[in-house]
């Protein structure tokens, strides 16, 4: 059973969105796409982020909060059930905006949505966690950690991994932090997985995201289209489509050695250029 992948954290601009992107790229080279799902927007007629960068991301508006909710059951029947049936049908990667993670938590403890699931036979669910050097990253990923081990009457999840993003400086400071010894016993009583993701030196990395352009998009872009669109010489485009093929074929083999991707084949049905990356 392909599993749904829960990407969230408390904090925004962790790389979330990036995340989900490298794990659709990942999955995608080896099985079936996944079905993608933002929940990152206040109405059903603006795309999320995600969206921005994929056209069949399923977009579900922001809940409600808990008083709301226990004065309208029915507003968390229409919204939060439908993340239920996702997660019922698997192979879905679902991206949790900031300060959300903490409603679709308190859902599913009111729905039972632990028992509906175990009874329905649904996939794993997997919550993945990105974090940058920041103190209040390092918190709030915490705190989200945390409850999803005690809140198992909620959701079922059977693997947690924290993604290390180096998009703003390492980790290293950090190393002999009070949070960094409560996330080693994650790891030592309930088999937290910590992977990383380093910081990205192309000079097209944020041409892309300027653009919206996914990774998807851009690992198949010839070299000739890269000088077209972004104005760049032969050699610059060269150097810069290179340089960012390396860096994704390094997270999505991070990714793979934290149990997130399945391993890749031969015939893995990646495109030619990621594929002479790895």
């Amino acid at each position: 059973m392909k599993p749904t992948i829960i990407v969230a954290n408390r904090t925004g601009g962790q790389g979330k969105t990036l995340l989900c992107q490298l794990i659709a790229l990942g999955l995608e080279a080896v099985t079936d796409p996944p079905v993608l799902v933002a929940i990152d927007t206040d109405t059903s007629d603006t795309r999320s982020k995600l969206g921005k960068f994929f056209g069949n991301v399923e977009e579900l508006r922001i809940s409600p909060d808990m008083e709301e909710l226990r004065r309208d059951p029915r507003r968390a029947i229409a919204h939060w059930d439908r993340l239920g049936e996702i997660m019922v049908a698997g192979n879905a990667v679902i991206d949790v905006g900031a300060n959300v993670i903490g409603s679709l938590l308190d859902w599913a403890i009111l729905r039972r949505a632990g028992a509906v699931l175990r009874v329905k036979q649904a996939p794993p669910i997997l919550l993945v966690v990105p974090m940058r050097a920041q103190a209040q990253a390092v918190e709030d990923a915490l705190h989200i950690l945390d409850r999803s081990i005690h809140d198992q009457d909620g959701l079922p999840i059977v693997r947690r991994t924290l993604v290390l993003n180096e998009a703003s400086g390492t980790f290293e400071r950090y190393g002999t932090n009070e949070d960094f010894s409560r996330l080693s016993a994650m790891k030592r009583e309930h088999g937290l997985a910590v992977t990383r993701i380093g910081h990205c030196m192309s000079e097209l990395w944020p041409l892309t995201e300027r653009e919206y352009l996914s990774l998807r998009d851009v690992v198949a872009l010839p070299t000739a289209a890269i000088e077209e669109r972004f104005a760049m010489n032969a050699f610059a485009a060269a150097g810069a489509h290179a340089e960012l093929l390396e860096w994704i074929a390094d997270s999505l083999g991070n990714l793979r050695t934290a149990k997130l991707l399945p391993p890749a084949g031969p015939s893995s049905g990646v495109t030619p250029a990621l594929h002479n990356a790895y």
